[in-house]
């Protein structure tokens, strides 16, 4: 298929990552620095189970912290989560809840409806028991938080930043960007179906050196039959070369289903948006490849 660019958008071939069968922990090895779909190898039970229909009875109904999507950061929206899952569930609209504005530090309050997609993607455990019980990595991954360093892992990694709930409405969005401190990632999808775009780590490196974190964060990814489409959100000569420069970069486009694993490694390139209402738990985790760059990065 061929690939114009017309001024801020490309087509491209669709590729798609390997969708295979759940490993055994020695098969991984063999492939492990290729991202890759695991089909129902989600080892943890209620991580496999939790739909929305029992989130409410499991979790304790506590603060949360929403956004329009990863990457817009100029609102931070307050509810509660057995109120969000409502809001994602019933429809039924978040009523004059606090909005915190960081970069003036001015909190307002603002009512919102479905239509408006809020996102929950800054959940962590935060050493609440309920949550951690959901949240492990898979057992062929081989993770040295838990084969090596399990004081580590109960001290920090079910805190912040390595154990995450993604929860919302379909079409909520994740923009473009690798993972924070070299680590791992996985991410298991709980209930409902999220596409993923994804980029080679080599690939996605050589995009954040030559180009900013709020360019990569305007492009846009869509399934247009067998083509991928690739759009940037403004019309600039910074984003028009982007466009230009994803002509070389290959795209890799799944859905994952209730029950999969995407395997996403250090530096790989991800993008993701909800095609339903979506329930994923994401665990990072760390091993020979990356435990130097993840611990002098802290």
């Amino acid at each position: 298929l061929a690939s114009p660019q017309v001024s801020d958008s490309l087509l491209k071939s669709k590729l798609s990552l390997q969708y295979k069968p759940r490993p055994s922990a020695a098969s991984f090895q063999l492939d492990r620095d290729k991202p890759c779909v695991f089909k129902d190898s989600i080892d943890n039970e209620l991580a496999r189970t939790l739909n929305f229909e029992n989130l409410k009875q499991r979790f304790p109904d506590k603060q949360i912290k929403l956004k329009r999507s990863l990457c817009k950061n100029k609102e931070h929206i307050s509810s509660g989560l057995h109120q969000y899952a409502d809001y994602i569930t019933k429809g039924e609209p978040l009523i004059n809840v606090m909005v915190e504005h960081p970069s003036s530090g001015d909190t307002t309050f603002s009512d919102f409806t479905k239509e408006d997609r809020l996102y929950c993607l800054a959940l962590n455990c935060e050493y609440v028991e309920d949550f951690i019980d959901h949240v492990s990595c898979p057992s062929f991954f081989g993770d040295w938080f838990d084969k090596h360093l399990p004081t580590f892992r109960d001290a920090v990694v079910h805190g912040h930043m390595h154990t995450w709930f993604f929860i919302g409405p379909k079409g909520t969005l994740s923009e473009l960007h690798s993972d924070h401190d070299d680590i791992h990632t996985t991410i298991q999808q709980c209930c409902g179906v999220k596409r993923f775009f994804t980029i080679l780590p080599e690939q996605q490196i050589f995009l954040e050196d030559k180009f900013g974190d709020h360019l990569l964060e305007s492009l846009r990814f869509s399934l247009e039959g067998e083509a991928i489409r690739v759009t940037s959100q403004t019309d600039s000569p910074e984003e028009r070369s982007l466009v230009g420069a994803m002509e070389s970069i290959d795209v890799y486009v799944n859905d994952i289903q209730a029950g999969d694993v995407i395997y996403i490694p250090s530096m790989t390139g991800h993008y993701a948006e909800s095609l339903t209402n979506s329930i994923s738990v994401s665990r990072d985790f760390i091993d020979d490849r990356n435990i130097d760059a993840y611990l002098f990065s802290g």
